[in-house]
């Protein structure tokens, strides 16, 4: 769910930025129009950041998406 809210916020023309365990998960996030980098450089960019963090027995699973 968190992928589907950021990259819609993306396509709609917002700044997003991805940060994700799952390198494979982030360059598909850029390939779709999102931004990379690291989360200190991520937080001091933002005037309004947004967290959505995933549900994390998908984590501990090695689900993502």
């Amino acid at each position: 769910m968190g992928y589907g809210i950021v990259i819609s916020a993306a396509r709609d023309g917002h700044e997003t930025y991805g940060f994700d365990i799952d390198a494979d998960q982030v360059a598909r996030f850029v390939q779709e129009g999102g931004a990379s980098a690291p989360l200190e450089e991520i937080a001091v960019r933002l005037s309004i950041p947004i967290n959505v963090i995933c549900y994390l027995t998908w984590v501990a699973r090695g689900r993502s998406g």
